[in-house]
């Protein structure tokens, strides 16, 4: 009896150890589907506010410039004034996003993704673990085209 209890318990355990890695395959496609829809917009100039949490410098929230495809200006969404370097040094483009969000489903690491419906682009991106201080969560909020 004690035998097939063993035996019970050790197979919930596998199964249960089996469906993250069913789950980190399905994240890798879909966040391939959604950068493919975000570069159908065309957005090489938008802006947006950036959030991220984590044990860091940088945190945010900071309002992105995005110019041409490269982060062109990083300032305080309340106020307007530029954001000092050292507090800037987490802003990313949508594009380096996704770079980090491929790279760390590359590498197994933890992901836990939402994507804007129609836009695709990330708009919480959960890489690694926040409660063990080894991971980043981002926000992206606000997001429009730059004429």
């Amino acid at each position: 009896m004690i035998r097939r209890i063993r035996s019970i318990a050790l197979a919930l355990v596998l199964a249960g150890c089996a469906a993250p890695l069913a789950q980190a395959g399905a994240g890798a496609q879909d966040a391939s589907a959604q950068r493919q829809r975000w570069n159908q917009q065309g957005m090489d100039d938008y802006r947006f506010v950036l959030t991220r949490e984590c044990f860091c410098l940088g945190r945010g929230p900071v309002q992105v410039t995005v110019r041409d495809g490269r982060v062109a200006a990083v300032r305080n969404p309340q106020t307007g004034a530029e954001v000092p370097e050292q507090e800037a040094v987490g802003a990313l483009t949508i594009d380096a996003l996704f770079d980090r969000i491929a790279e760390a489903q590359a590498n197994g690491e933890h992901t836990v993704i939402e994507y804007h419906p129609t836009l695709g682009y990330p708009t919480v991106a959960e890489i690694g673990t926040l409660a063990n201080d080894a991971g980043t969560r981002y926000h992206v909020t606000d997001l429009a085209r730059l004429e």
